[in-house]
């Protein structure tokens, strides 16, 4: 043991040494700055792996947004093509209701302008050309009903309906004075009936008002209530 550290203390021990020491300030540097770079890769990749998790789902995301914009869009056109539909089939509910309510209501002016006319021919007359509107008028309803699906609209249908159910209830009464015989009587409550200025006349008004609040796509809501709302409808023929 005394020669080894005799040995050790002598100029060759000491290089051995200082050689040694050299190496193993080597290894921990070496060991150190690999640790060091494996630490520092793992973070770059993890970083990594971080950005292209956020790529991905920013990528994701403007997918889905491109994908909801889309399905919305979509669906705004099918409601836009939905509220035309339900449009187009009120104004031909109502033209046509219209058009035969001015060849009727012609039809009554000149029976009540012929007064040399016998008063039961032109009772019969006037009988059928309102039993004709009514089953017409009848008819335009039931076409718009199939094609309304706006809760507020159909329900104004159905009251243009029940004016002409109330109308066809007059008629009948004039058909039941004109079976017992009461020809005066029914040729003046005939006289009362045009559908011109009854309540057909107002609910077609209506629905044409409540159409425009509900089935157009862009229409300034302060305009249709002041414009239309309360405005009074046309005069009768």
């Amino acid at each position: 043991m005394q020669a080894f550290f005799s040995w050790l203390t002598s100029q060759s021990g000491v290089s051995l040494l200082v050689a040694l020491i050299a190496l193993g300030g080597v290894l921990v540097t070496t060991w150190w700055n690999n640790k060091a770079a494996d630490k520092r890769r793992r973070a770059d990749q993890a970083a990594a792996d971080q950005r292209r998790k956020d790529d991905q789902a920013a990528e994701d995301a403007r997918r889905k947004a491109d994908d909801d914009r889309r399905e919305r869009e979509r669906r705004e056109q099918l409601q836009r093509e939905d509220r035309a539909r339900q449009r187009r089939a009120v104004a031909d509910c109502v033209k046509g209701i219209f058009s035969e309510m001015r060849r009727t209501s012609t039809e009554v002016l000149e029976s009540q302008l012929n007064e040399t006319a016998d008063k039961g021919a032109i009772l019969k007359k006037r009988w059928i050309d309102l039993e004709t509107f009514y089953w017409t008028a009848t008819t335009y309803l039931n076409a718009c009903d199939l094609e309304i699906t706006e809760p507020m609209v159909a329900d104004e249908i159905k009251n243009v309906w029940s004016a002409v159910e109330a109308e066809q209830k007059s008629l009948s009464t004039v058909e039941n004075l004109v079976k017992t015989g009461s020809l005066a009587d029914a040729y003046e409550a005939a006289s009362r009936i045009n559908p011109a200025t009854g309540e057909i006349m107002v609910g077609l008004r209506t629905l044409t008002v409540i159409a425009l609040l509900h089935l157009h796509d862009e229409y300034d809501l302060d305009k249709k209530l002041t414009g239309l709302i309360g405005k009074p409808p046309p005069k009768a023929l």
